[in-house]
This record gives structure tokens, sequence and C-alpha cells, in this order.
């Protein structure tokens, strides 16, 4: 299992700075359930790529090329990654402290059920997951 640097505040909280002007909570409800937390950059990737790298890389460094545009760089992370960012940085977000709160949230709520396994899950839970998915909407 990877394990992740202990940020400092100074680099936590400029994260967090970063996740709340470029960065995206997503809830993927298809045929089975995701998280997903992103970073874009339209700039270079220089300075994304160097946080990435300082982070001990979480997740992926992608980049995405747009025709007629400049490319998109696109830090992602799920699963551990995504649960190591989220609390590290969640005591300085500012915008998206709500939208951390609910990844969380439904990060532990999925933690149980592994991707690609087909698992039954009670109404209960599959009520609880919609509405973080609706209040992540919002």
């Amino acid at each position: 299992m990877k394990t992740f640097p202990v940020l400092s505040n100074t680099t936590a909280a400029y994260l967090a700075g970063l996740f709340d002007g470029e960065g995206s909570v997503s809830i993927i409800a298809r045929r089975t359930w995701g998280l997903r937390v992103s970073i874009y950059s339209a700039a270079d990737d220089g300075f994304l790529r160097a946080i990435y790298n300082e982070c001990g890389q979480p997740g992926c460094f992608v980049r995405v090329k747009r025709k007629r545009y400049r490319p998109l760089f696109n830090w992602e992370m799920k699963g551990p990654a995504l649960k190591w960012f989220l609390t590290s940085v969640e005591p300085w977000l500012r915008l998206k402290k709500t939208h951390a709160g609910i990844a969380l949230d439904m990060y532990t709520l999925l933690e149980g059920h592994r991707k690609g396994k087909s698992l039954r899950i009670s109404p209960h839970e599959q009520a609880t997951r919609k509405l973080l998915q609706l209040a992540l909407e919002y």
C-alpha cells in the first residue's frame, strides 16, 4: 500500500487554495460508483507537476490535448490518494469545504465496496449515495 507524505501547513494551505480555485470533486454513478478529485491547469505543467512530485505523485498526472486550444493539465486522484488529499487540505479550504466533507463521507461509504465487485447494497445505502451525489451538485 502506498504511503503519502505529511504535508507542511504551508504546502497544505497552498494546495487548498489551488483546489478551491482550480479543482473539482466528481461522483461517478454508472454501473459502479466512483469518486474523483481533480485539479486543472491551463497554463503549463511546470508548477502543477512540481507540486505533484513534491507530494509523492499521488494519483495520476495527465496532459489533455484539445483542438484549437492549448493543452490542459490534470492531476487526478482516486481511492486512498483522494482521502489523503482531502483530509490534508480540508482545514484550509474555503469555497469547497462542504464538497470535501461530502466527498469524504462518500469515500467512507464506498470504501467497503470495491470497484468491479457486484456486491448488493441496501436500499438505504443506495438512497444515501444518491443524496450525497445530489448534495455535491449544489
